[in-house]
């Protein structure tokens, strides 16, 4: 039992000294630095770097920068703060930075190269119509009325920084639009038309963001293309003055009378919050839709749709709001900016 003792008390000295031995380190290269003995500081860090905390790292990695400024080696001073940019790119700069040191960090692109991600989200969805079809006298006042019904949204994402302020993105998802329309027939009944669309949705938006240390809010703009997978049709119709059953069936396959590919422009704004070299974000789009979602050619092909619920379906659009939210995992590539000019020279 005695010796179970002396072996805690002995592993907790051991650790005091090694973290008092790490802040003497930082403390003597310090001292060392501010009384002007800067060839000593390297050699005096180097040991201590695999002991270092993160935070000890970045700090040892700025007094190095520090020294090797002063003593014109520019070469060494560009590797100690590519190593301080590894390890944290959101350094935070202070308003007592060294001048020589904001120098050198200002030539440094301290934006990530790319981030990529996963993202989830729900939509509403409303229809647009355009032009008229039905069973009923087009010029009388008929009923008809909308709903947005929810959806949800998968993807994966793709964002490339183009500069401290602009980014371009593109998207793969599986997204699920649904909406409802109901509509009053001759004045005796009235339709209940839900439909619902499984699409593949490929979305490129550039954004424009505004940079604070940890939110990044932004506004975007954009063009998607869409692809339908399937669509179908749940309908009733019912009677509005009598007590008959409402005649309804099985959902109706509607693909066929959907156009497959079709376009969207895009207007958004979201957040950002970053977390060290990550980001979660919360935005909102609206997608307007450019082409007809029907195709006219097929308005009068279902039997079932025209005699039994009365239905010819008017040409329309869909437009859909969207809600998302999204991890992304951002990749930095410390490079000098005049060194980037030169590489894209030479390409």
């Amino acid at each position: 039992m005695d010796y179970r003792k002396y072996l805690l008390i002995f592993l907790c000295s051991l650790l005091f000294h090694t973290i008092n031995a790490q802040n003497n380190c930082l403390k003597k290269a310090q001292r060392l630095f501010d009384d002007g003995q800067l060839s000593q500081i390297p050699s005096i860090l180097q040991p201590c770097f695999s002991s270092f905390t993160r935070d000890e790292k970045v700090e040892a990695y700025k007094l190095l920068t520090l020294v090797w400024l002063y003593c014109d080696e520019f070469g060494k001073a560009d590797t100690a703060i590519q190593k301080i940019l590894l390890i944290k790119p959101d350094y935070p700069l202070s308003a007592t930075e060294d001048k020589l040191f904001l120098s050198l960090y200002s030539q440094y692109r301290t934006k990530p190269l790319y981030s990529y991600g996963i993202s989830t989200g729900t939509n509403f969805t409303r229809i647009q119509p355009i032009n008229k079809y039905g069973v009923y006298n087009l010029h009388e006042n008929s009923e008809y009325t909308r709903f947005s019904r929810p959806g949800f949204r998968l993807g994966i994402f793709y964002n490339r920084i183009l500069t401290n302020k602009l980014n371009i993105g593109c998207d793969i998802n599986f997204i699920r639009n649904n909406y409802r329309v109901t509509q009053d027939i001759l004045g005796f009944t009235k339709l209940s038309f839900s439909e619902t669309q499984n699409k593949l949705l490929f979305p490129v938006c550039i954004e424009y963001s505004f940079n604070f240390r940890k939110v990044e809010p932004y506004f975007l703009l954009g063009f998607s293309t869409e692809i339908l997978l399937n669509s179908n049709a749940t309908v009733y119709r019912e009677f509005k003055y009598s007590q008959k059953e409402k005649i309804t069936g099985a959902p109706i396959k509607m693909t066929h009378a959907r156009r497959i590919f079709n376009f969207s422009a895009i207007a958004g704004a979201g957040m950002k919050y970053k977390v060290r070299k990550s980001y979660f974000y919360l935005d909102v789009k609206y997608f307007k839709g450019i082409l007809k979602q029907n195709d006219p050619t097929e308005r009068y092909s279902n039997n079932e749709l025209v005699f039994n619920y009365y239905y010819i379906e008017s040409d329309f659009k869909l437009n859909m709001l969207l809600f998302s939210f999204g991890y992304a995992i951002s990749i930095y590539k410390p490079v000098k900016i005049n060194a980037i000019g030169k590489q894209n020279e030479e390409k």
